[in-house]
This record gives C-alpha cells, sequence and structure tokens, in this order.
C-alpha cells in the first residue's frame, strides 16, 4: 500500500506493515509543480517537461493511494487538483482511500476526490477517515504535528 498526500513536510520516510504491505509518502510540494503545464492532454501519455516525467514515473510505480487532505471551501486544494491533473494513464487500475481534515471533516473534499478517481479510472474504498479541527487535534495549528487530543 502507499500513501500519497498533499500534507505538508513530515518524514515517515518508508516502513513495513505487517508482513505484506509497504507504504511510501509521497509529498506533491517534492516535485514543484507549477499550474499545469504540459501542452497536450494527460490521456495522450505524450509528457514533455521532466517535472511531469518524474511524478509520472513514480505514480506509475504505485499500487494504491491514501490521500491525506484538507478541505478549503468545500472543496479539495488547488495545488491537490493540479496533481491530479498531470496525469492520466498512470493513475488507472489502481485503488485509493482518504483521510481528510477540516471544518466538517474533509467530508466535501472527498466527494470531489471521488469524482476524479472516477475519471482516473482509480477505484475507491467506501469508507474514509474525517477528522474535525475542532474535536481531534489541540490546536488549528496542527500542521505543526500536535498528537490528536484522544491519543492519550
Amino acid at each position: 500500500m502507499q500513501f500519497f498526500t498533499s500534507f505538508k513536510p513530515l518524514s515517515l520516510g518508508k516502513r513495513k506493515w505487517g508482513i505484506a504491505a509497504e507504504y511510501e509518502l509521497v509529498d506533491i510540494k517534492d516535485y514543484n509543480l507549477p499550474l499545469l503545464d504540459e501542452p497536450l492532454p494527460a490521456s495522450m501519455g505524450q509528457y514533455m517537461s521532466p517535472h511531469t516525467k518524474a511524478r509520472a514515473k513514480k505514480i506509475k510505480s504505485l499500487d494504491a493511494f491514501i490521500f491525506v487532505t484538507g478541505e478549503y471551501n468545500h472543496s479539495l486544494p488547488a495545488v491537490l487538483k493540479n496533481a491530479l491533473d498531470y496525469l492520466y494513464v498512470e493513475w488507472n487500475n489502481k485503488a485509493a482511500g482518504f483521510v481528510s481534515y477540516g471544518s466538517a471533516g474533509g467530508s466535501r473534499a472527498v466527494e470531489l476526490l471521488r469524482l476524479i478517481m472516477d475519471e482516473l479510472q482509480v477505484a475507491d474504498v467506501r469508507n474514509q477517515v474525517l477528522l474535525s479541527l475542532f474535536n481531534d487535534f489541540k490546536t488549528i495549528a496542527f500542521l505543526n504535528r500536535h498528537p490528536c487530543k484522544n491519543a492519550d
């Protein structure tokens, strides 16, 4: 199982879960993607930019994704949508799950992600993890890696 995230810097590295699953943290910011700058549609698979070719290689190498995302103005972050739009066939026939956070647990961002996953031919799991900014974190500055209130 692989992780893809729009989260701020974390240093989890690569670890093993049990016997059969392994994960890797892939952070969008590591690819320095500008607003979509490919001249041809992603569905054609004819990428011109080195940053797109690097991401295509990474995404193609993964089997599944867990998207960790916030919700902003009832939507997903623009940087995540931009990153998804760069590629097409590399996403096809894979699986995805969602962890979201926001004032309503990020549920609306995940609703939109599910529509995008359908178009990218990614099978997503029905259940999701919803985290409330008000109940699941000590402060809204949780990107500073404050543990959950209920973790004690």
